[in-house]
């Protein structure tokens, strides 16, 4: 049996529209290649929370439109992600005062530290 129209769109990744994060500072330059493994599972995982990189990810900072508030009417770039020079999590937030949606993701096997 195949799917609907409206139930294959609903499947459909988030972050299918989103524009891509623009690269403001890299931090690692040249990763070895174990860290350049973990960095396309992370991207994947970004990927599945409906944030978009465009390229291969880097451990550095970017910026760019809040996927989830996609800037407001003025279409404002508050949008902030570091990926950790561990390359096993990426931390998110958007400054726009009335979205401020936040959060990390981490690379499936991994657990994030208490404090």
């Amino acid at each position: 049996a195949t799917a609907s129209a409206p139930a294959a769109a609903a499947a459909a990744s988030p972050a299918d529209d989103a524009e891509p994060l623009e690269l403001k500072s890299v931090v690692l330059e040249s990763p070895p290649e174990s860290l350049q493994k973990k960095l396309v599972k992370l991207q994947d995982a970004l990927m599945d929370e409906g944030i978009v990189v465009e390229g291969k990810l880097k451990i550095a900072h970017y910026r760019g439109l809040c996927p989830h508030c996609e800037g407001g009417k003025s279409f404002e770039k508050s949008f902030a992600m570091t990926v950790e020079v561990t390359a096993e999590s990426a931390l998110y937030k958007c400054f726009r005062a009335k979205c401020g949606w936040s959060g990390a993701v981490w690379l499936p096997d991994v657990r994030p530290a208490r404090y």
